[in-house]
């Protein structure tokens, strides 16, 4: 895509192409037009630990699909925060950025390497919210998605979202 070349000098300032390519990720990646809203971007481009934490920040380990994303209420990142989703109608939210084009690259019932949902806003850690259970905790967490998933299968998500305290192992 031609609008996000400002992500991809992100990517490449933070020396992370390789990991891209080879590795199975979700990448929420911001438009050229929400790279203009940031004011220090350029400085952020000459510092690596900050670069590297914003392109991490828009890192999911793993494939996730529109609809799979919908049906969370947080995804884990590269940088170790989650980013926090909302979904109303067809209207996908992550930190409060919209999804404008979803699951761009990918090509149904081929193995793909990675799925890009593409974003309007840069996402900000500040931006993100806090897990509001034990659930959430382990889904940000992203080490835990099969266990996560059985939670949900069996609906014992429901007595983990109550108020605890709970001790999971």
């Amino acid at each position: 895509r031609d609008d996000m070349a400002q992500f991809v000098r992100a990517i490449e300032a933070a020396e992370m192409e390789r990991a891209i390519e080879t590795g199975r990720y979700t990448v929420f990646a911001p438009t050229d037009d929400a790279f203009d809203q940031v004011a220090d971007f350029e400085e952020i481009l000459a510092d690596r630990g900050r670069v590297e934490d914003l392109v991490r920040y828009h890192l999911h380990a793993g494939l996730l699909t529109v609809e799979e994303i919908r049906q969370r209420r947080q995804v884990a990142t590269q940088a170790g925060e989650p980013v926090g989703v909302t979904a109303e109608g067809n209207i996908t939210r992550i930190n409060g950025a919209t999804i404008t084009a979803a699951d761009v690259g990918s090509v149904p019932g081929e193995r793909a390497n990675g799925y890009i949902q593409v974003v309007d806003r840069v996402l900000n850690i500040v931006d993100a919210p806090a897990p509001e259970n034990v659930v959430e905790a382990l889904e940000a967490d992203g080490r835990f998605e099969r266990f996560v998933r059985m939670v949900r299968e069996t609906d014992f998500h429901l007595d983990l979202s109550e108020e605890g305290p709970f001790t999971v192992f």
